[in-house]
Order: structure tokens, then sequence, then C-alpha cells
């Protein structure tokens, strides 16, 4: 908005004309004095109003107001002198006094529209860019937040490497993978299974919490999301409804669910990967979170990369022991042996002398095994070994001990149990035993088969479980002695050194 061009050539009009009437005017006057003085206001006048012209801003204009106001104050005072020429050239000052505030007012306006378009354009353009420069800087953040969580994780990695390849121990590498795919992965649950056969067995599962879940049965090689990504060898992303996948399982117990053990919401994605060594796949590690689509692209290299690795330290940790597991294993009846129980005196078994606790060590022999042997072949014999090893390995209780210390022996040592709970377990044993049915040739029935049991007591006769053994061997010699299947405790009456030939 602008002064029209008829307002401001009126203006300039006005101030001509005033000019030149005022030089008339004062040209007239007798009084020096009273010209100069007239003179002098009429240049002050006209030089504000060139002022303003340049510059038309308030101040500018209060100044042409005041220079105006003067030359009509001058004029009022010396009215009688200038008549009636002097009346009408006050009017003029007036008009162009009135004239000059219309020109500000109109210069404001035109300046204050122009100021509040461009202050309304500005302020748009100035939001826009505040917020393009704030989804910028979320943008920017999410982005560095992202990096630094793969950062994390990438770290995570080498130490997972670094920690799970410095040991063969497979519980250990099992542990140490679990809890940091938790961490690496944000989720809250991690199940690793090994392939033993045609299943996935569960070799370890824990929440984010440290809580080890159990009660997962094994998987089918080929059934559901995990049987399936072992026997594709291929990744599986799972979005929604990852718990009610898991539950499916066949022998799976509602009671059991992770959602259940750990008090928490139900599992909904899930990020399943093969274990895998050269072509073979050797298991699967999978993450659980209560999320859904919790896992992404990037998460699912991640864990691939870390599979990797971990597949070579289960393979390597698990041949170890399965190596280890043999020669602490009677091959025959698959009960750890003479090589394990010397290793076991020497460890929790010393522990266990040193407690304090009640303890009962009990030998146990196959009655006339050597006439089993020469009259129904080996193979009799060793059928008649398994059955047993079967019949102990059933029997006795979770914290308690069974090896085969040789031959047709066994040695089981009870745990926390005095002598009259021993005589009743193993007379259980002894009975067990001689309801076991064994065939020979042609199907034949060969039997019956039976034991003789000895037992020795800690801490009453003594305290070093290897001591034990050798006396409950005493004892046992005299329940053969004493008319075999049968159980004896050994006492300090005298016992038979060794056991007859036909044993």
């Amino acid at each position: 908005m602008s002064l029209s061009m008829l307002e401001t050539a009126e203006f300039q009009t006005n101030v001509d004309r005033l000019q030149s009437d005022l030089a008339t005017l004062f040209s007239s006057l007798d009084d020096p004095e009273v010209v100069a003085e007239a003179e002098a206001f009429s240049r002050s006048a006209a030089a504000q109003v060139e002022a303003f012209y340049a510059d038309p801003t308030p101040a500018n204009f209060g100044a042409l107001m005041r220079e105006l106001g003067a030359l009509r104050d001058f004029m009022d005072v010396r009215a009688t002198m200038f008549g009636e020429e002097a009346a009408s050239l006050r009017g003029g000052v007036t008009a162009s006094l009135h004239l000059a505030a219309v020109l500000l007012l109109v210069t404001v306006l035109a300046a204050g529209t122009t100021i509040f378009l461009i202050s309304r354009k500005f302020g748009v353009t100035l939001r826009q860019t505040i917020a393009a420069d704030l989804r910028e800087q979320t943008e920017l953040a999410a982005a560095t937040n992202r990096l630094s969580f793969r950062n994390d994780q990438l770290n995570a990695l080498y130490n997972v490497f670094a920690e799970i390849t410095d040991t063969l121990s497979l519980e250990y590498v099992v542990k140490a993978t679990l809890k940091e795919s938790i961490q690496i992965m944000r989720a809250d649950m991690s199940t690793l299974r090994i392939l033993r056969g045609d299943e996935l067995v569960v070799a370890g599962a824990m929440a984010s919490t440290g809580i080890e879940i159990k009660g997962l049965s094994p998987v089918k090689l080929g059934v559901g999301p995990t049987g399936r990504t072992a026997k594709r060898g291929r990744t599986m992303r799972i979005d929604s409804g990852g718990e009610s996948m898991m539950s499916q399982a066949a022998g799976t117990i509602p009671s059991m669910s992770p959602a259940a053990q750990t008090n928490r919401s139900a599992m909904e994605s899930g990020l399943i990967v093969p274990l895998v060594v050269g072509a073979r796949v050797v298991g699967t590690i999978a993450c659980w979170s209560p999320r859904e689509n919790a896992f992404n692209d990037e998460d699912q290299r991640i864990l691939e990369m870390m599979a990797s690795q971990v597949a070579t330290a289960i393979v390597a940790a698990d041949t170890t022991e399965t190596s280890e597991r043999r020669a602490h294993q009677d091959p025959l009846t698959s009960l750890p042996n003479r090589r394990q129980l010397e290793e076991d005196l020497a460890g929790r078994l010393s522990e266990l002398g040193n407690s304090g606790r009640n303890a009962v060590v009990a030998m146990l022999d196959i009655d006339y095994f050597k006439r089993l042997n020469d009259e129904y072949g080996h193979h009799v014999g060793d059928v008649t070994l398994q059955r047993i090893a079967g019949v102990l390995r059933s029997s006795v209780r979770d914290n308690d001990h069974v090896y085969r210390f040789g031959g047709e022996e066994f040695v089981v040592v009870f745990t926390d149990t005095l002598i009259s709970e021993a005589m009743t377990l193993a007379e259980r044993l002894r009975t067990t035993v001689a309801a076991v049915q064994v065939s020979g040739q042609d199907d034949k029935p060969v039997g019956p088969i039976t034991v003789s049991i000895g037992l020795a007591l800690l801490p009453e006769q003594g305290k070093d479980v290897g001591v034990l053994i050798d006396l409950a061997d005493k004892a046992m010699y005299r329940a053969k002695s004493a008319g075999r299947n049968r159980v004896e405790v050994w006492s300090e009456e005298t016992l038979p050194e060794t056991a007859t030939a036909a044993a």
C-alpha cells in the first residue's frame, strides 16, 4: 500500500505555493528583523519538508509538524503586521500540516502492511524451516541411536565370540549364548536347541530376567517353526503368535509355558536361526519378544552372524564332552565307570565324606555270573548286565550315585540316608533284580538272576568313601558266604578274604 500520485502531487503543490506566498509576503514587510525571522522560519520548515521526503519516518514527521507549527505560531504573533494575507497563508500552513499527517499515516500503514505481509510469509517459512529442522534432528537422533545400537551389537558379538571360543564346556557355551543373545537382540527370551537324531532337544532356555525356562519339549525335525527352520536350514521370522506356536509342540504342558513360568506377557515375535556347520544343521537358536514385529532384517543379519560362531563352538564343546563322557562311561551299561568313580572320590564324594551328612555305600555283585557266561554265552551275560544296570538306574533317587565297578560288580552311594532306609532301598533292588527275565537261545528263560549286596555306613564306619567301598565289598562277600541273594551290613566280625570260585 502506498500514497497515491494525486495526493503526493497535491501535498507538493501546497508546499510550493506556501513557500512562494511566504516569500511574497515577507518581501512586503518593512521591519528587517521581522523579515529575517520570517525567512528563517520558512527555510527551517522547507528544510524539514525535504528531510521528510528523503526519510518519511515518524521522527522526521514530528520534526516537520513542529516546524510548520512554529511557522504558524510566528504568523499568529505577527498577525497585525501581515493582515489578510497572513490569515490566508496560515490556512495554507494548516492544510500542509494536514496533508503531511495524511502522508505519514499512509506511509506508516504501507510500511506496516509490508512488514505484516513479510512477517507473515517469513513466519510461515520460519515455521516450515523449524519443522524441517526438527524432523532432521529427530531422524538424525534415530539414526544415531540405530548406529549406536548396531555398534553395541557388533561389540557384543565380538565379546561372545571371544568368550565361547575359549571354552569347551557345553554348559558354559549354552549359557553365555543365551545371555548375550538376549542382550544383543533386546529380546525377552532365548532358546538353544541341539539336534539329536531327528529331534531338536533343548540345551538351554532363559528369560531376560535370568530365569531358566524349563519343560520345553523336544521338537521333531520338520515340525513347527523350529523344526522347519532346522530342516530347511533357513531363518524364520515370526511377527505374532509366537508362544502359541511354541505351545503346539507335542508333550507341552500349558502350566510350563514361558509366560506361566515368568509371570509375563506371552511371546509374540520370534526369530529362529539355524546353527549350521559346513552344510550340516546342528541345532537352532531363537530369540523371542512379547512385542509384535519386534525383529527386523538387521536383527536377523546380526543373529545369523552370531549363530555361525555359536554353531562351531557348540559342536566343538559337544564333541569334547561326548568324548569325555564316553571315557567316563561304561559302553555296555552306559553307567559311570570306574574312572568316573575315582574322579568322584577325589571330588564330590570326598566332599560328602567331610560334610557330616549320613550316607550308605553299597557293593552289589551278580550271583553265579561266571556260570551264567559259561552256560549261556557272553551275549546273555551282557544282556544281564544291561538289565541290572537299568534296574539300578530306575530304582535309585536323583541324589544317589550308581557306578559299574568292574566285571559283574556295581557300586551305589545312597546320600542323606540312614541304615534303616538304606536296608529298605537295598532290599528293593535285590527283589527287583530277582524279577528280571533274561532269555537265552531259542528264547528259553535264563535264571533266576540274583545279587548279593554289602553295605557300609558313613560317618559311623568312616568318612572316606573309598575305604567304605572296601568295607561294603567285604560285607558283600559275607552275603555270598551266607547263601547269596541277600543284604549284609559290614561289621567287625571275621569275614572271608576272597569269594568262592562259584561266585
